[in-house]
């Protein structure tokens, strides 16, 4: 079989089947209300995507926390009041023949005060460079265990809104220096307790949201979009990130979900290198912006 028919042939996300292997990552839009509502600009923008073919639509990244939101205009999913226009988007979705995915992501303390309203929150409390419109580098709160257990309860809830809105997947976002990530980053994890340290116990607050969001909605497929590089001193290095994925201890998240995303990118440019080489040694670059 070509490669080309194995693409349009049908796929399963755990107990989902999507119609072909074409998926749609997530995307900032800035297309929802500054509340965070969908609007109908939101709703063609993604319509444009099923009418083109694709067979599963991730909706960007949507916090689970107020506190989370890192972009004006994004996409909400931490309240109730949300769940109107959210179903609203998936039954366009399902209507074009396609299916739904929603990303949830906390910014961590890769937000403001001004853009999310609220204290932003982080493994530890180090400067963290934010740019949204304008820059500045703020110092967020670090999160108490209690504080850890009130987010990964918030992931679970907000789970339970992308069932009730009707989306078919989840994706759960580890990636790209927002909260999950930051715990995996030594220099962004500065804790001395079991959420710090060596590896196993800085993939334990991702794990645990994985865990919690598989448990609360195992009807759904679960993706863990997981950044496996950094490319900056201190962050998560490519052996570390090989062991998270490949089931080597400490252990991977692939009993609690249905399919891995895997990235690897720099967020923390100052840091970088002003060139890197891809793990493999096959090419070499400048860093990603």
């Amino acid at each position: 079989m070509g490669a080309m028919n194995v693409l349009l042939t049908p796929a399963r996300i755990g107990p989902v089947e999507i119609k072909n292997r074409i998926v749609m990552p997530p995307m900032t839009t800035r297309t929802a209300d500054a509340e965070g509502f969908v609007t109908d600009d939101s709703i063609a923008y993604y319509m444009a995507r099923v009418r083109g073919g694709v067979g599963l639509i991730t909706v960007e990244m949507a916090s689970p926390e107020k506190c989370g939101r890192h972009r004006r205009h994004e996409v909400g999913i931490y309240d109730d009041c949300f769940l109107p226009g959210l179903t609203r988007l998936v039954a366009a979705i399902h209507e074009g023949g396609a299916k739904g995915s929603i990303q949830l992501g906390h910014g961590g303390g890769h937000t403001r005060i001004d853009i999310c309203g609220e204290t932003p929150i982080a493994p530890s409390a180090i400067p963290h460079p934010v740019y949204e419109t304008t820059f500045e580098t703020i110092v967020p709160e670090a999160m108490t265990k209690a504080r850890i257990a009130q987010t990964v309860a918030a992931h679970a809830a907000a789970a339970q809104r992308a069932e009730k809105a009707g989306f078919d997947c989840v994706e759960v976002h580890a990636a790209h220096g927002y909260l999950i990530s930051q715990f995996h980053a030594p220099f962004e994890n500065r804790r001395t307790d079991e959420y710090g340290g060596s590896l196993e116990n800085r993939a334990r607050f991702g794990l645990e949201v994985l865990r919690a969001v598989k448990a609360a909605v195992p009807k759904l497929g679960v993706i863990y979009r997981l950044s496996v590089e950094d490319f900056f001193p201190g962050g998560l290095t490519f052996p570390e990130g090989r062991r998270s994925r490949s089931g080597q201890r400490p252990p991977a998240p692939t009993r609690c979900m249905s399919a891995p995303a895997i990235t690897a990118r720099c967020h923390r440019l100052k840091l970088c290198c002003r060139r890197w080489r891809c793990p493999t040694g096959r090419f070499s670059t400048t860093p990603p912006r």
